[in-house]
């Protein structure tokens, strides 16, 4: 028996070593599992529904075109890229003290633009933020006018609505 033993001690102990045989105890602590749920309504938000605009009309001899702007948004010059080479003086809505702090005032004269306004054409109103844009020019005949969409985006503006002049 005495070599039983030493075989059993040799097992044993090449077992104990190896970690095979082990007892390995395990205890899972028992949670109580909750489940949460929200109730949020669906909700669709539209974007530009609820803000207040004002509606600027500018007046080019016997045809008037509006163009409306956010509160906080005033009339300003632009010019529109339409190809290479032609490009077109524009109004735009611009944001107050916007990105470039533009002096919006009550004067529109496309004065950094004058290349583009060959017309010499000007629009004013009684003082800034007034509704009503009396707009002249001093050369040629009557400029074409029409409400369009920009390409791009204009700069410190909302919308691609922009009236287009020539």
């Amino acid at each position: 028996m005495n070599g039983v033993q030493k075989i059993v001690g040799i097992v044993t102990g090449v077992l104990a070593t190896s970690g095979i045989g082990g007892t390995v105890f395990y205890s899972h602590p028992t949670t109580k599992t909750v489940k949460q749920e929200s109730k949020k309504p669906n909700v669709t938000k539209k974007v530009d529904q609820g803000i207040p605009e004002k509606t600027y009309t500018f007046k080019f001899g016997d045809k008037a075109v509006n163009l409306n702007c956010r509160n906080g948004y005033l009339p300003h010059e632009d010019a529109e890229f339409l190809s290479k080479g032609n490009m077109k003086i524009s109004i735009v809505c611009r944001r107050e003290n916007g990105s470039y702090r533009y002096d919006i005032g009550n004067l529109i004269d496309w004065d950094s633009l004058e290349s583009l306004n060959r017309q010499g054409l000007k629009c004013q109103s009684a003082n800034k933020g007034a509704l009503n844009y009396q707009c002249t020019w001093s050369k040629g005949g009557q400029p074409q006018v029409k409400v369009y969409q920009a390409k791009n985006w204009p700069t410190d503006s909302y919308k691609r609505e922009v009236i287009l002049i020539n």
